[in-house]
């Protein structure tokens, strides 16, 4: 709405190529996640193209997930191997 654009419907795909060798244990020089991750934007609208392709600019520049997935975030992974356990019902 922040743009004019009536959006009547809005469809997502996400695909991905991801190697399983390293989950597995196996040597590899691939990364242990996705190689690449495709996602396709089908918006039903009356607004054009051009409108069309500013506002998924300004998608891609709010979007956290966007924002962290092309950007180095740090990464805390904490190991507490005492802990107590719950006692179950």
């Amino acid at each position: 709405k922040e743009n004019g654009i009536n959006l009547k419907s809005l469809q997502v795909e996400i695909s991905a190529t991801l190697s399983l060798d390293k989950y597995q244990g196996i040597e590899s020089n691939e990364r242990a996640g996705f190689q690449k991750i495709n996602v396709v934007i089908k918006p039903t609208s009356e607004a054009s193209i051009e409108v069309l392709e500013a506002w998924i600019k300004e998608v891609e520049k709010r979007c956290p997930i966007h924002d962290n997935l092309i950007n180095p975030t740090p990464l805390t992974l904490q190991l507490l191997p005492q802990y107590e356990t719950a006692e179950v019902a």
